[in-house]
């Protein structure tokens, strides 16, 4: 192949970067990489034909982008040039706080970049290996096809899985090219080369991705939106006749302790008018409560109280339930019905004002007058619990998506979740790409409130794949005090980071489930 017709790397960047440009551009080299870089013998005559030849010949552009990177004509046209012709391009995060905007933001809207945002000489040769990798993933097989000259080593398959052996300066001298700087070539002479992973970015990783696993019952919420509460009216041969407001819901409340294993269910029907409709006075002698149970018997209430009615819920119960009714007379009265239960009262406000889940929904209460002719009279009034609004992918993303201004999410990638069906909790793990492409994880029981929030950057993968390696295993915990979240690597290519396996166990049910990243998210992290 003739040397004009050989591919290379291009370095765009913008006059305020040079030096630290001029640094990444002298350690490709030293990699024997072809780069093309203006002020290295890049730039010719013609400012526009060497641009526009710099970008032809190239097989990835990697820009380094700042502010001044996207005010600059010459950057843009160098940028917009390479995107037509279709060159990968590689963007290079070179300022903190800073998110590329107009034209640079939708060039590159869908591109993951490198964060160089702390780039100095001291961690240049870590950048620049960082560098290396994004390369070899955006020309693939190519790679070869960018070096000076072939570098003596192993092939892949005589290479021990993982790793490229360690070696001396003296013993890889034939893979750098001879105008290394003299300081690092000194630097060079007394240390090792580290071990660099190898890593096969072709790995189909699906293949070790098991099957979900979820043990135990969910919570089971009936749709009452669409259900009609029958109105009763009162029965029986009392002369006193039992009438409910049109529009009276009946509310109720749980202790907030059980007592060996007993609690109280209140439940409250704020106004039951009490009618006389005979020509003479007459006493109501007692007031009772039943409710009706699965099998759709009656069974008496621990207790029943009555009081005036109140436009604010905040009751005065009366000592007795003796009501004295003129002839003709009609009093409107509060009705409380107390109803032992058999378990544990609700863990929160919501779930204490309910109906407890051993109980038929909807919930038909009974209130039964005997008057002092020994006569009754009898009305059903039927309680029905609200839903309870559990976290659902759904509602999640929806909720999230209102706070993505100040959450920078992107994107929900998974939503794993087991419930309790003792505490009526459902217990979630959500994972969200984040608009600078890391992970961020939340955990909680709550759509509102996210609960425990993890981040996953490119820092935290390298410090989790660090500690497998030097462990010899094949996931670690993302957080020690939380091994429900874990990342999997793979040992047999470089521990690279694949998936991510949450476990979520509550007091009735189990789920497992491991999530493949995608490729672009890998890409980002690694």
């Amino acid at each position: 192949m003739a040397t004009s017709d050989k591919k290379h790397v291009m370095l765009s960047y913008q006059w305020d970067n040079k030096e630290l440009v001029s640094g990444i551009y002298s350690r490709l080299k030293a990699q024997n990489i072809r780069v093309w870089m203006d002020i290295q013998g890049g730039m010719k005559i013609h400012l526009a034909e060497s641009m526009a030849e710099a970008v032809e010949k190239a097989a990835v552009i990697c820009c380094f982008l700042t502010p001044k990177y996207q005010e600059s004509k010459n950057c843009k046209l160098e940028l917009q040039y390479a995107i037509g012709r279709n060159v990968p391009v590689i963007p290079c995060m070179m300022c903190a706080d800073y998110k590329p905007s107009n034209w640079l933001g939708i060039t590159l809207a869908d591109v993951i970049w490198l964060n160089f945002r702390q780039l100095s000489n001291d961690n240049m040769d870590l950048k620049v290996a960082e560098l290396i990798d994004r390369i070899r993933l955006c020309v693939g097989d190519k790679f070869d096809l960018l070096l000076d000259q072939q570098i003596s080593v192993q092939k892949d398959t005589e290479r021990k899985p993982g790793r490229i052996k360690s070696a001396t300066v003296g013993e890889t001298k034939n893979r750098l090219v001879s105008k290394r700087p003299p300081s690092a070539l000194h630097k060079l002479s007394t240390q090792t080369i580290p071990e660099t992973p190898f890593i096969d970015y072709k790995v189909d990783y699906s293949t070790k991705i098991s099957k979900p696993v979820r043990e135990g019952p969910e919570i089971h919420i009936d749709n009452v939106g669409d259900r009609k509460l029958t109105k009763y009216k009162c029965e029986d041969d009392s002369i006193v006749r039992l009438i409910l407001g049109s529009n009276t819901l009946v509310t109720c409340n749980q202790e907030w302790f059980s007592r060996d294993q007993k609690f109280t269910n209140y439940f409250f029907i704020p106004k039951i008018t009490f009618s006389n409709t005979s020509d003479k006075p007459v006493s109501i002698i007692e007031v009772k409560g039943e409710y009706e149970d699965h099998d759709h018997s009656w069974k008496q209430c621990k207790d029943v109280k009555i009081g005036p009615t109140t436009n604010d819920n905040e009751y005065k119960w009366n000592g007795d339930t003796i009501v004295n009714l003129a002839a003709h007379t009609l009093i409107g009265f509060a009705v409380r019905l107390d109803i032992e239960i058999n378990g544990k009262s609700g863990i929160d406000n919501i779930r204490r004002a309910r109906a407890h889940k051993s109980l038929p929904q909807p919930l038909k209460l009974k209130i039964i007058v005997e008057d002092t002719d020994n006569k009754e009279c009898s009305l059903i009034v039927e309680q029905q619990n609200i839903a309870l609004e559990l976290p659902t992918k759904e509602n999640c993303i929806s909720h999230w998506t209102e706070k993505d201004s100040n959450d920078g999410l992107r994107e929900m990638i998974a939503f794993v979740y087991a419930d309790d069906c003792e505490t009526d909790k459902r217990t979630f793990i959500s994972m969200y790409i984040a608009n600078d492409g890391n992970i961020n994880i939340r955990c909680g029981n709550d759509v509102g409130r996210s609960g425990q929030i993890w981040y996953l950057g490119n820092e935290r993968v390298k410090s989790l794949q660090s500690d497998a390696r030097e462990k010899n295993v094949n996931e670690i915990p993302i957080e020690e005090q939380h091994g429900n979240v874990l990342a999997l690597f793979d040992p047999e290519n470089g521990y690279r980071l694949y998936a991510i396996r949450i476990e979520i166990t509550t007091g009735t049910s189990k789920t497992v489930e491991t999530l493949l990243l995608p490729s672009v998210t890998l890409a980002k992290l690694e």
